[in-house]
């Protein structure tokens, strides 16, 4: 089974990425904070997706990005930024920080499902 880490501070959108992941047959391991994904993926099996918000306290999606991507363990770890920030500066930072994909929030459960899917294709081919 496919796993996804999702790092979102909100607790109600972390619940409902996660129920429409996990109905779709993925594992899902959620977490609220940058310094818990980090956390994550340095003492458990990598995920084959990350799915992070941008706006956090203390670590940024962004930061998490370029420490994923800088990271030999775990740059090859597709990333998907689902956030409110919809600005086209912000889609193109998130991008060079080594996103797979930007999602502006509010999302739909296709757009989320198709993109984690083209995240998870991108992993296996690459």
């Amino acid at each position: 089974m496919q796993r996804v880490l999702i790092v979102e501070d909100n607790a109600v959108e972390r619940q409902v990425y996660s129920s429409w992941l996990s109905r779709n047959g993925l594992e899902v391991e959620a977490v609220n904070s940058g310094e818990e994904a980090m956390a994550h993926l340095r003492d458990n099996a990598l995920p084959d997706v990350l799915l992070t918000d941008i706006v956090m306290s203390s670590m940024s999606g962004f930061d998490v990005c370029r420490r994923v991507k800088m990271d030999p363990r775990t740059r090859k770890i597709p990333i998907v930024i689902c956030s409110s920030k919809a600005l086209k500066y912000d889609q193109a930072w998130g991008l060079r920080q080594g996103a797979s994909a930007y999602l502006i929030k509010p999302v739909t459960t296709e757009q989320l499902l198709r993109t984690i899917e083209a995240a998870l294709k991108e992993g296996r081919d690459g």
